[in-house]
């Protein structure tokens, strides 16, 4: 039997968004692949990025893949993520002011910051793009 889905959406501290038909095999893939980044390990994140290229699904954005203080795993993720697959990496739960978020700008941790109106206010997102 064929499910036929137009978007899959996987919460993973973010979501993956996938913009067509699919049966249900290629569904219940994706959701194995979502399974490794259950993980707060960038070797898991980056596995399932390896998974989803295999089966030739290539994300648009690969949004906030490990827990928000492990610097150096989104980092690295954001490195192989554009380096071997071209895909953005965006940080969304690692800043939670502008102080981190300068610490992800000036760092290169990731290619996007995910700016949540209610979660900083209009100046507080203002400074942010200011300083990106």
């Amino acid at each position: 039997m064929s499910a036929r889905v137009s978007k899959v959406e996987a919460q993973v501290w973010g979501k993956l968004e996938l913009g067509y038909t699919s049966s249900e095999g290629y569904v219940s893939s994706i959701q194995t692949a979502h399974l490794s980044w259950m993980q707060y390990i960038a070797d898991r994140a980056i596995e399932a990025l390896e998974r989803l290229n295999e089966m030739g699904v290539t994300p648009v954005l690969f949004e906030q893949t490990v827990h928000r203080d492990y610097w150096d795993c989104l980092r690295d993720i954001s490195i192989v993520a554009m380096e071997k697959y071209k895909v953005t990496s965006a940080a969304d739960k690692s800043y939670r002011n502008l102080h981190t978020a300068q610490k992800i700008i000036h760092g290169n941790l990731a290619h996007d910051i995910n700016i949540k109106l209610t979660k900083l206010g209009v100046i507080g997102a203002l400074e942010i793009i200011y300083v990106a």
